[in-house]
């Protein structure tokens, strides 16, 4: 498992490239002992082994970048400042999406999963996306990758994990990081695996305004 696999606790002290953001905050709550569902996560090293070598001449595409990844000049851009017009960066979004989506996750991926998942009690799951570009400062991308809740059974876990991989392309998520100037290239995901609480209500608690930044 070295390599692939975190505690929740030792997410805390990783870095935001390794683990993501979901990740990195889940960690820090849980080491200031703040009641956090156990679970672990699998590190971005994962997603970069799986991901398949057509992945990088349609990251640079979308970055609008040439096929030796210098940048385009903008004449050369399809849409002026904007880079690519929606359809076509949907297009290459879609075409990211199934690469990643169709490509095998690698057996030594898979086992750290289904080993973690086994010592976590093989119960259900919340397989939550934690991507590299998520939980900023200026942006927050939330609902922009996928999460599934209630995931039962090793199987179901390792494909749940292929499809919040294959999450970081949807439309909306590609659109997001374009319009935040965050780089497709740079991007990764790591993937947080909780047990599940029975909660009897949720919410979302804000430390500041969300629009002014107000903290009083």
């Amino acid at each position: 498992m070295p390599g692939y696999v975190l505690d929740l606790r030792q997410a805390a002290s990783a870095s935001l490239a390794t683990v993501g953001g979901k990740a990195l905050n889940l960690g820090r709550l849980a080491a200031a002992d703040f009641p956090v569902p156990p679970g672990f996560c699998l590190t971005t090293d994962g997603y970069l082994k799986a991901a398949p070598p057509e992945l990088d001449a349609i990251t640079a595409r979308l970055d609008g970048a040439g096929p030796d990844g210098t940048r385009l000049e903008k004449a050369a851009l399809s849409d002026g400042d904007r880079g690519l017009p929606d359809d076509e960066r949907n297009r290459l979004a879609r075409r990211a999406r199934e690469a990643v989506a169709a490509a095998p996750v690698p057996p030594d991926v898979e086992a750290a999963v289904r080993e973690a998942y086994a010592a976590l009690g093989s119960g259900p799951v919340a397989v939550r996306s934690s991507a590299t570009a998520e939980d900023l400062p200026f942006a927050s991308f939330a609902g922009q990758q996928d999460s599934f809740v209630d995931v039962t059974g090793a199987d179901a876990v390792v494909e749940a994990v292929r499809r919040c991989w294959a999450s970081l392309w949807t439309d909306r998520a590609v659109a997001y990081r374009t319009t935040n100037g965050i780089s497709h290239r740079e991007v990764g995901l790591a993937v947080v695996l909780q047990q599940m609480v029975p909660a009897g209500t949720a919410g979302v608690l804000f430390t500041a305004n969300p629009v002014t930044g107000t903290r009083t």
